[in-house]
């Protein structure tokens, strides 16, 4: 009885199991499988969050190494249309005059 009062944990050594006086003293009670198998889903769903978690941070430490260099073709290539224009521009002027 004061086993039970302090929650203290017996091993049953036929069935290799663990209760205590919380818990749920009968292990062949589907209620208790039904929560083991609940447990293991969840815990795998988890898993397959955190991997697809990963997976994103990945892919955004990917993409913001590439942006810099992305970001600085953009520039280029504006300043390079820019610098196309004003020519053009000029020769323009050069024909009107």
């Amino acid at each position: 009885m004061l086993r039970l009062l302090l929650g203290v944990r017996h091993y049953d050594s036929d069935v290799s199991s663990v209760s205590s006086a919380e818990g749920v003293d009968d292990f062949d009670s589907p209620t208790w499988w039904d929560i083991l198998d609940h447990e293991q889903e969840a815990i795998q769903r988890y898993k397959k969050f955190l991997r697809g978690q990963l997976h994103q941070g990945q892919g955004c430490e990917q993409r913001q190494k590439a942006e810099p260099e992305v970001a600085m073709t953009r520039i280029e290539e504006q300043a390079s249309i820019s610098q196309e224009d004003d020519i053009f521009a000029r020769a323009m002027q050069g024909e009107e005059q």
